[in-house]
């Protein structure tokens, strides 16, 4: 059985919620060159991504999301998660 769980569902049991957010060449160039997923190769699967990209970030940090450069280094990222729950 397959449960669909919606950030608003669970959100008020974490103390902080977090973004990992990438602009949208970088979202483009990987979801076009990673192995093992064709979901977002083909163009009209790229048009949706693209189409609820930007306006699924906003709804996140309207809702208190703390935004997060996922375009760094994975180190990076997560320094800065580990910086954010301290």
């Amino acid at each position: 059985m397959v449960y669909q769980v919606y950030r608003h569902d669970v959100e008020d049991l974490f103390e902080k919620v977090f973004c990992l957010s990438i602009d949208e060449k970088t979202l483009q160039e990987r979801l076009s060159t990673r192995k093992g997923n064709d979901f977002g190769k083909d163009p009209r699967d790229m048009a949706e991504i693209m189409g609820w990209h930007k306006p699924s970030e906003k709804a996140d940090v309207d809702a208190g999301a703390i935004l997060i450069d996922a375009t760094k280094s994975v180190e990076k990222v997560v320094d800065e998660i580990l910086e954010n729950i301290k």
